[in-house]
């Protein structure tokens, strides 16, 4: 009887031990997927952050090209920046040029575009 009461002891340990093992062993890796996880979802965010960044960085170098062009394009035609029509992205005139054209004022007479 008393090796069978050893036994039974023993097996209980290992059972125990093997099950704390088991544990041990599942909250490692469920702590790796949670780690894994945040790192992803970090990249991820650091990634879109630089891509937002490039695209702004790209919008304000192609603006300050634009009004370098037309700085240039102003100073080689010998016209003064303030006596030009605005116009828009698209080569025609703006809102407001249309406004004051028919508030009575009126486009240089280099201005390439008709008037509204």
């Amino acid at each position: 009887m008393c090796r069978e009461e050893e036994e039974k002891v023993l097996c209980e340990k290992e059972d125990r031990v093997r099950r704390e093992t088991e544990e041990k062993i599942r909250r490692k890796t469920e702590e790796q997927v949670r780690r894994e996880m945040e790192e992803k979802l970090r990249r991820k965010a650091e990634q879109k952050f630089a891509t937002v960044r490039r695209e702004t960085e790209e919008k304000v170098r192609q603006e300050t090209e634009r009004k370098l062009w037309e700085d240039r394009r102003t100073t080689a035609a010998g016209i003064p920046a303030p006596l030009l029509a605005p116009v828009n992205d698209e080569g025609k005139p703006s809102d407001s040029v249309s406004r004051r054209s028919s508030c009575g004022w009126k486009r240089p007479p280099w201005s390439q575009s008709p008037p509204p």
